[in-house]
This record gives structure tokens, sequence and C-alpha cells, in this order.
């Protein structure tokens, strides 16, 4: 395998042999100009465009990371200069007082960014063995009622990384790697979140929230000691203050975002596939309700909680499904019952954090996650029935959907013999009578 990983890096290098003999005595003599004088190969010209773009192609890939990375190290420089050249000068009273509270929370802020990158996502460990409890691979099911994107319990492969994927991996195409438990890719620190570093990420954001605060005061209370006296002074002001609020918010919604996931039960991207497979449902029981008599449409009432027994089958089925689906919503009405969800919203984030809920989870650099990550324990067996009764529910759904296309695609092809026998009949020559002689 070396020799032919060798072979080609010299036919790219332009360094092409002609018979197997040559390229032996060319291996060998590379080899020992390797070992004693600690050369590697010459790249000749045509390598080194394969080497250039090559990396061309990685920097279009990366391009978003690298602009967010830069622009947030950009801000962190352009916020600590301004607190120092700015905010914490004269006039501003027990300057050192406050010097003591920004300059840690400033230094928390950016190590937990550091152990976001430093514990990464968490990989796939050789030999590991996915083993999902039986009420979390019942629910898992209803993604095999998805027409596309496709998924379940059952171990799949991963064609990019060559391993198996257990179904709580998600490759990521910029990373080109699996992640474990990939809740997004993080362009600002160039790594995706998932299982271990997801603790970070939720600290990260909380120390962003602390240092943003203390900055707006930092500004309110120096406004009035010496407010701005040119117009230069107050550009610098405009710029400091967008410079606050954008950043807040940008802060802001990644948090919001994240936490509401988190205590709605979906640490991870499967909560996007059961919402895209509860969608489907909707359009199941859209073609369904098509497919119903008008007069038996406008009586169906689909807020009762029994099953009229004078409605036909398929009434009945869009019924129990209308009901399954409605059951996976909860109580609030605007999310999805997550299989991964707690008691409360400090359980929901002490899966993540890996630990109860204590002054530890103030600590950066300490990654999370709860026990095995491809072997879940913790987990709502309530809402994994939920999501197991709309899979049973769905089931006949989509065999009587699949039953009236194959009649339609029946009737469709008789419709078409039908008009080519009769196109055929049509262009049948007629035959004319023989005519006597009449002498």
């Amino acid at each position: 395998m070396e020799h032919d990983l060798e072979t080609k890096l010299r036919k790219s290098c332009g360094q092409t042999s002609h018979t197997a003999d040559e390229e032996n005595a060319q291996s060998a003599s590379a080899r020992e100009v390797h070992e004693q004088e600690g050369k590697g190969l010459r790249l000749g010209p045509t390598c080194w465009r394969l080497i250039l773009r090559h990396l061309i192609r990685r920097i279009k890939k990366r391009w978003p990371d690298i602009v967010a990375t830069s622009y947030y190290w950009t801000a962190v420089c352009v916020g600590h200069w301004y607190t120092m050249e700015v905010l914490l000068t004269p006039p501003m009273p027990c300057a050192g007082l406050v010097f003591a509270v920004y300059a840690p929370i400033h230094l928390l802020f950016n190590l937990s960014w550091l152990g976001i990158v430093y514990h990464g996502p968490g990989r796939l460990k050789a030999g590991s063995v996915a083993s999902l409890p039986p009420a979390v691979a019942a629910a898992l099911k209803i993604g095999q009622m998805c027409k596309e994107h496709k998924f379940g319990p059952d171990t799949g492969w991963c064609d990019q990384c060559n391993q198996s994927k257990p179904v709580v991996l998600h490759h990521c195409g910029i990373c080109n790697s699996c992640s474990m438990w990939m809740d997004h890719h993080c362009n600002f620190a160039s790594v995706c979140v998932g299982f271990r570093n997801l603790r970070c990420y939720i600290v990260w954001l909380g120390y962003g929230h602390a240092l943003f605060f203390l900055w707006i005061f930092l500004t309110v209370v120096r406004l009035p000691l010496e407010p701005p006296a040119s117009l230069g002074a107050f550009a610098g002001l405009a710029a400091w203050c967008y410079y606050l609020f954008h950043n807040l918010g940008l802060i802001h919604y990644y948090y919001v975002t994240t936490t509401d996931k988190i205590f709605g039960g979906w640490p991870s991207l499967l909560g996007l596939k059961f919402e895209g497979a509860w969608q489907e449902c909707r359009e199941l029981e859209k073609q369904l309700e098509a497919r119903l008599p008008d007069r038996e449409r406008k009586n169906l009432d689909l807020s009762t909680t029994a099953v009229n027994c004078n409605l036909s089958s398929r009434a009945g089925v869009l019924l129990q499904l209308v009901r399954a689906r409605g059951a996976t919503l909860c109580q609030n009405g605007r999310r999805l019952q997550g299989l991964w969800a707690g008691p409360d919203d400090i359980s929901s984030l002490a899966v993540v954090f890996g630990e109860p809920s204590s002054w530890h989870w103030l600590l950066p650099l300490v990654p999370g996650g709860t026990g095995d990550p491809v072997a879940p324990q913790i987990y709502d067996a309530a809402a994994c029935n939920t999501w197991a009764s709309l899979v049973a529910a769905m089931r006949p759904a989509v065999d009587m959907i699949e039953e009236d296309q194959r009649q339609d695609e029946e009737l469709i092809q008789r419709m078409s013999d039908h008009a080519a026998r009769a196109e055929a009949q049509r262009k049948k020559p007629v035959a004319t009578p023989a005519t006597g002689d009449n002498s």
C-alpha cells in the first residue's frame, strides 16, 4: 500500500516510471535518501499545483469559519481596548474595583471558548456499540415513515468517514467528520457543538451575557461624567453602542435557541429530523382528508375524543392520526415533546452538563455529557411512548395512501391502454368490398 501511494505521488509530481523495475529502484533510492540524508521527496511543479488547489478548496469550504472566528477575536480585542483606554480611565470612580470584576469575567469568557475548541463534540470510539433503550428505539421508528431523509434506530454507515454511524451521530459537511450528538456547527469556534462541548458552549454564552451587560453598565455610568464634546467623540460613542447591542443580540439569540432545544428535550439535530417526520404526518392527514366524501368530511369532528362508529375506516384512521400527532406537542403547543426532556429545565440542563446543578456549572474547560453517548440511559419514557403511538397511527394511513396510489396508477394504465387500442382501431384500414363484373 505504501508503494502504491509513493508511486502515485511520483506520478503526480511528473516523475513517471516506465517499468516496474525502475519504479522499485526509484522507490528504494528515495527511501535511502530519506533515511540517510533526512530529506523528503522533491515536489515538482505539478504536485505543488495540486497542493495549492487542495488548499484553495479547503479555504473555500471553511471561509465562513475563517470570517466568523476572525470577527470574534477582533470583537474581543476591540472591547478590551475600549475598556482599558476609555471606560476605566479618569473620571471613572473605583476603576481598580471595576477592573477586578471585569478581568475574571473576560478571562472566563475566553477560556470557555477555548473549551469548545479543545473538547470538540466527541467522535465515535473504536469498538463502540450503539445500544438504545427499547422505548427510544420504538420512538425512532417514526423516521421510517418519512418519504425523504429516512432514519431509524438501526446503526447505519457513513461513506465519507468510512465507519459505522449510530443514529446519534451526524456527519458535518464542513468539518468532514461525524460528530456525537451534534447540535450545530459553530462558525465562531470553527468546530461542531455536540455531546462533549455543548456545556462549554452554554457557559461561553452565559459569560458573554455577563461581559456585555458589564460593558453597558460602565458606559451608562461614564456617559454623564464625560459626555461627548466633539463630533468625533459622539461618532465613537455611537459605534461603541452599536458594537454592544449588535453582539449582545447575537449572543442572546444563540443562547435562547440552544437552551430552548435543550429544555424541550432535543440536545441534537434529532429534533429537526423528528420535526420533518411531524410535518410529513400533516401532509399525510391532508391526503387522507382530500379523499373523503364531501358529506363525511363536513360531519367529521376532529376535536372529539371518541371515534364515531358511523364513520368509514378511512375517516377513523384520519381521526386517530390527528389525535396521535396532537399528543406529540407540549402543553404550550409551541414545540414537540423531546425524547430527552427532564421533569424541569434544570434537569434537562443537568443531562447536558453531566452533573447536578451546582457552582461547578460556572467552571470553563469542563466537558459535558452524561453516560455513554451511543447508549443513553436517561430519557423521557412518556414522550417516547407518545411518538411510538404516532408511529402506530401512521402505518395504516401510509398503507391506505399507497393502496390509493396503486389503484390510481392501475386506472391510468387501463385508460392509457384503452386509448391506445381505440387509436389503433381508428388507424386500421377499412376493407372495401370487391366489385363484381356486370358484363
